[in-house]
């Protein structure tokens, strides 16, 4: 299940706040079982009154192999996986669409993206890039419904390391830059370039080897 508070995060430092769920405690893993074929599926984050259908095979009690994993919310058809689980947990390539309209599709490992993946909110943001249990974690490239794009590095669902944001004329978070006296113009695009870190512009520079440099001359 996901929460829509997300795109309120989404807007804030450049793309750059939490909007993946904490990733669960695997000694505290809890399953949840199909209605229609009784099949255990690994349940990340439990809810109250929800229910899932599994159409594909069951092994020792477990969902596996190809299929679609329909959950429901109070009897309510709410998210959809299809593609692939393993000891019910959802594994290598799958689609998720939630109940908001936002998708995933891409790699999955122990039933969280992990991975190449590209993931689509309804709202038109677009990320497409790696993901590790779960978060934004990688190399990544995220396009605003506007235009504008964050490219380079993230960690933790948040930009972290070398990377580059391009913000159209207009945007609500140039302002925001300008206040820091961060950026600069490059014809119509606000520019922020640098080393990042969780988030926030630490280092501002214009490629990889002058943000050595610069790291290099502050220690």
């Amino acid at each position: 299940m996901e929460t829509n508070s997300l795109f309120v995060a989404l807007g804030l430092l450049l793309f750059g706040s939490a909007e993946d769920k904490a990733t669960p405690s695997i000694s505290n893993e809890t399953y949840i079982t199909s209605t229609n074929n009784n099949c255990k599926v690994f349940n990340p984050y439990p809810q109250e009154n929800e229910s899932i259908t599994w159409s594909g095979d069951c092994v020792n009690g477990y969902a596996n192999g190809k299929g679609t994993l329909q959950w429901y919310e109070n009897g309510k058809k709410s998210d959809v996986f299809i593609g692939k689980l393993k000891n019910g947990k959802q594994i290598s390539y799958g689609k998720c669409i939630w109940s908001s309209g936002n998708i995933y599709e891409g790699n999955w490992l122990n039933g969280m993206p992990h991975g190449k993946g590209k993931k689509t909110w309804v709202e038109n943001y677009v990320y497409e890039g790696d993901y590790l249990n779960g978060k934004r974690t990688g190399k990544g490239k995220m396009t605003k419904a506007n235009g504008s794009v964050y490219q380079g590095s993230w960690l933790n669902g948040k930009p972290h390391g070398y990377g580059k944001s391009t913000l159209v004329k207009n945007d609500n978070l140039i302002d925001y830059w300008k206040r820091k006296n961060q950026g600069h113009w490059q014809g119509d695009f606000y520019i922020i370039q640098g080393i990042f870190n969780k988030g926030k512009l630490e280092i501002e520079c214009s490629s990889p080897t002058e943000c050595k440099k610069k790291q290099a001359n502050q220690k």
